[in-house]
């Protein structure tokens, strides 16, 4: 009989470790030194909190992966980072060691004297802090972002805890988090040019942007415009206005009476309040102002007030042509964009908003490295109090850094903008947010996985649920790339959830894609197809051509997996006919890709798929998609094998190694030891192939990469089989199984261990 031993008792950690100047609070997750908060981020804090727990004992880096960070697959380079960043943060270093010592060849030893205890009960919060005034009249931009760094620092903690969850896991807040006051949120969408002329374009853009701008300047006001709500889709005011998160939606018909100018305006109220008035003017150049003055009255229920001159310098037709540039920049005219801001700029040479208006919009992709050089320049001239206007441009710029694939460079930018002291929430949240997609094009899926939770944190507690989805719908991705499908998952569907109940369809549909794309990799290829079928048609009913685009080629995608070559050909005919249309280059260049990756699950590679892909991987790193060209390369080294060229398909392996050295665990690390054990293969090392397969195995299941474990698992079957191990076999196909059961690999690896079993099969 066997008996139950007595449970060990669990001995609860305590709230907080000190040691010298430093304590470390657990419920918080912070790092104090001398009361004050020392940032450090998650997986830092996760090691130090180790660290102090465990004083004088010598920890392996096998015992630092197991117990701090759940045997997630990370580097050395990634381990060796957390122990430079928890030195740093501690004001100790390498040289000296006098907290964390390196013990060589054995692991690392904290060597400080630590006590513990529980912290005392936290005192209420001050009554003032939930109507904490923000741009109030009497400390200055400076003072004022101190207050909000202090809020960031006592409610970002969480977030970076939740940046770290254990593989396949992802954990949810005990208590939600409290908004943080905020400014005075006010949408303003297109207006309407009911003029009949056409001269008159320009009202439905570019007033609103220079509308947007007057009240942005505007003491306790944030204010959003046509070119941060771009995607937002149409729809009534209301409902545009609660999706973005603000307290105030403005929209404006402007018509011509009698040879004035006519402008009605609606400013709509998150609490279901209207606002409504109307004025004439003979002179265009005159709309924007009085407008704002009198949104500005109804907005805050008070008499007019005056409207900061700081765009116009007293010139209404500096104004004008201000917002005729911007209506150019909206419609791509980079040319007229520019002329027209130079314009407004020779009229009002102080205004700092026209400085940046015209370093964004002169922004040329051709001439990269004479944009940024005007760029500094212009931001070497703005005032030291313009320190909001100088975030807003690097971020801006930033981006199209990003599209024209100077990643470096857009990184250089966005980390700058971060450490400007005028960036407000928002803003923040959303350079983040492009950050971290900057830095997964780049391979640093740690780091980018990092920024992407700090931005899900912040747009958590600023309630925009249209800013909110879209970091969603990105960290989906991320953990995607990853190999963290469960979590891509849990992101995509809160997503669609949360664009579900906003009742945008186009928007419902692009959440459905990134979940169908999740579905397939799961193997479920029947529910991916439906779902995408679904996102499909809503875009083809919208015209939402990139969003057509998409969908195509991830029903080409799943088509493959469910062994139907001819409709995945045909899917990808669509995309490349979509793209044409669109003059999207990058689109036809997947285009491309997709098809070498349809010749290699078909069997039909020749040379000139080879060579076709090779165009392939350098179109891919000229626009700098790293990824997709690492991807590329692993594949143009599966079509070398495929022709019996080892030599070829192993410096392709070497190249990609190369980027892999710090990139921690993702798709392009799990799909390199794939393809580096099918080269192992094709050189006739068949047992060190098995076992390099069942190490992937191993690795792709603890980072959550279904497809790729089943995928890896398939071929360890068939070199089992080919080395006689039965056992091995019948091991890997239950894995295989409970991916997809009727995937057509699975299938055939299921008919070749029967064969083996019954007799009619061989197995050498």
């Amino acid at each position: 009989m066997t008996f139950l031993q007595p449970a060990t008792p669990v001995h609860p950690r305590p709230d907080r470790y000190s040691f010298d100047a430093f304590q470390l609070d657990v419920r918080a997750r912070q790092l104090l030194h001398g009361g004050d908060p020392v940032p450090v981020q998650g997986l830092v804090f996760d090691l130090l909190l180790y660290l102090a727990s465990h004083p004088g004992e010598t920890l392996s880096k096998e015992r630092l992966l197991a117990e701090v960070w759940g045997n997630r697959h990370l580097t050395d380079a990634t381990i060796a980072q957390a122990v430079r960043k928890a030195r740093a943060a501690l004001g100790d270093d390498g040289r000296t060691q006098m907290y964390i010592r390196t013990v060589h060849g054995r692991g690392i030893r904290f060597e400080a004297d630590v006590t513990s205890g529980d912290a005392a009960a936290p005192p209420p919060a001050a009554a003032s802090t939930p109507g904490l005034p923000v741009a109030a009249a009497g400390p200055g931009p400076a003072s004022g972002w101190r207050v909000v760094a202090i809020l960031l620092l006592l409610t970002g903690a969480w977030g970076l805890w939740l940046a770290f969850p254990g593989p396949g896991v992802r954990e949810a807040p005990a208590i939600a988090a409290e908004p943080l006051p905020a400014a005075t949120r006010i949408a303003v969408f297109p207006f309407e040019n009911a003029t009949g002329e056409v001269d008159y374009d320009w009202l439905r853009h570019g007033l609103p942007a220079a509308a947007r701008d007057l009240l942005a300047l505007a003491e306790g006001v944030e204010a959003l415009g046509p070119r941060e709500l771009e995607d937002v889709p149409e729809g009534d005011l209301d409902h545009r206005s609660a999706y973005v998160g603000a307290r105030f939606g403005l929209t404006a018909t402007v018509a011509r009476k009698e040879g004035r100018f006519a402008v009605a305006w609606l400013l709509v109220r998150d609490d279901g309040g209207r606002h409504q008035g109307q004025f004439t003017t003979a002179e265009a150049t005159l709309i924007a102002r009085e407008l704002v003055r009198q949104v500005l009255a109804s907005a805050r229920g008070v008499a007019p007030v005056m409207v900061s001159d700081a765009i116009d310098a007293g010139d209404p037709l500096a104004l004008e042509l201000y917002s005729r540039g911007m209506e150019a920049a909206m419609r791509n005219e980079r040319a007229q964009a520019v002329k027209l801001l130079e314009a407004a700029l020779a009229r009002a040479p102080g205004s700092t908003q026209l400085k940046v208006a015209v370093a964004q919009v002169a922004f040329d992709p051709a001439n990269v490295q004479g944009s940024i050089q005007r760029l500094r320049e212009v931001m070497d001239g703005l005032p030291a109090d313009a320190s909001l206007a100088r975030a807003t441009l690097r971020f801006e710029v930033g981006k199209l850094l990003w599209f024209v694939g100077e990643m470096e460079q857009a990184e250089g930018l966005l980390r700058d903008a971060l450490d400007d002291p005028g960036i407000d929430r928002l803003l923040r949240a959303r350079v983040l947010n492009s950050l971290a997609m900057v830095e997964q094009s780049l391979l640093r899926f740690d780091v980018a996985w990092e920024h992407a939770r700090a931005a899900e944190s912040l747009l958590r507690q600023l309630d925009s649920p249209y800013f909110l989805a879209m970091a969603l719908t990105n960290l989906g991705y991320l953990a995607e790339d990853m190999g963290r499908l469960a979590e891509a998952q849990q992101y995509h569907e809160e997503a669609l959830g949360i664009r579900e109940r906003s009742g945008f369809p186009t928007l419902v549909a692009a959440s459905r894609y990134g979940l169908g794309r999740v579905l397939r990799r799961s193997g479920r290829f029947e529910e991916a197809e439906e779902l995408v079928r679904m996102a499909l048609d809503t875009a083809i009913a919208h015209d939402v051509r990139h969003d057509v685009f998409d969908n195509c080629e991830e029903l080409a995608e799943i088509a493959m997996r469910l062994e139907k070559y001819e409709d995945a050909a045909t899917w990808l005919e669509q995309a490349r006919a979509v793209a044409e249309s669109n003059d999207d280059a990058l689109g036809l260049v997947w285009v491309r890709q997709l098809q070498g990756r349809l010749s290699l699950r078909s069997g039909s590679v020749t040379a000139a798929t080879v060579a076709g892909h090779e165009g392939v991987v350098r179109d891919l790193e000229a626009v700098g998609e790293r990824q997709d060209a690492q991807l590329a390369r692993l594949e143009l080294a599966q079509m070398h094998l495929a022709l019996g060229r080892p030599d070829a398909a192993y410096g392709l392996l070497r190249r990609v190694a190369d980027d892999l050295d710090a990139a921690g665990i993702s798709g392009v690390a799990l799909g390199h030891e794939v393809v580096n054990a099918q080269w192992l293969a094709a050189r006739g090392e068949r047992t060190g192939a098995l076992s390099a397969l069942l190490e992937t195995i191993r690795h792709a299941r603890a980072s959550g990469a279904w497809d790729i474990e089943a995928e890896a698992a398939i071929l360890a079957g068939h070199l089992a089989l080919e080395t006689g191990d039965v056992a091995t076999a019948g091991r890997v196909l239950a894995i295989a199984r409970a991916w997809s059961p009727g995937y057509y690999r699975t299938r055939e690896l299921a008919q070749a261990l029967r064969a083996v079993e019954t007799g009619t099969g061989r197995t050498d």
